[in-house]
């Protein structure tokens, strides 16, 4: 014990004398230039992202199976796109999920960003993940699939919650769900949530 509190103690009084030897080499204003050149070095503009998605990434409806109905019951997976759509594609794009896989679809959002009450409006379609917990900027990093929906009713919307509905297939009608807004990105462009 005896020796780790003397090891403490050392390691204490070192950095105090490092620091009185910094101080007294460096006047003020270097040490101002200093501090602001290591500033520099941080990447101000991510810090600064108003995204958590990376530049490029886009939402891929990808529908592996028939009775997922229409594009309501879709995962919509974050993407980059491999081979863009075009006539000889059948307007398919070649896309790549975060989890390596590689798909045909042609139902992409191409351009979507994280909602502000002032963009809802009821009836648009949005792209939702999560509950009525709003998520982090970090854990959406992490939040490869997304869900379509459409905006309801924007009464919560004081609370951060959005009303939505959704078609569902099998029982052939709508059903009511809900997100925090924290949850819900706004599809920037055209969308159809017809297949």
């Amino acid at each position: 014990m005896k020796n780790t509190t003397r090891s403490v103690n050392l390691f204490v009084i070192l950095m105090l004398a490092c620091s009185v030897f910094l101080l007294s080499s460096c006047s003020k204003e270097n040490l101002k230039i200093n501090i602001s050149d290591s500033l520099k070095q941080v990447d101000t503009a991510k810090m600064m992202k108003d995204d958590y998605f990376e530049e490029g990434t886009v939402l891929a409806g990808i529908r592996e199976h028939s009775w997922q109905g229409d594009l309501y019951r879709v995962p919509f997976n974050k993407s980059t796109i491999k081979q863009a759509a075009s006539k000889e594609t059948k307007n398919e794009a070649l896309i790549n999920t975060f989890d390596g896989k590689e798909y045909w679809t042609k139902y992409i959002v191409y351009q979507s960003k994280p909602a502000q009450k002032d963009d809802l409006k009821v009836g648009m379609l949005v792209m939702v993940c999560g509950d009525n917990y709003g998520k982090s900027f970090k854990e959406h990093e992490k939040s490869n699939t997304w869900e379509l929906r459409k905006v309801k009713d924007l009464s919560e919307l004081y609370k951060n919650i959005v009303k939505l509905q959704y078609y569902d297939t099998y029982w052939n009608q709508w059903k009511d769900d809900s997100r925090h807004l924290n949850n819900v990105r706004v599809i920037e462009g055209e969308f159809s949530a017809s297949l």
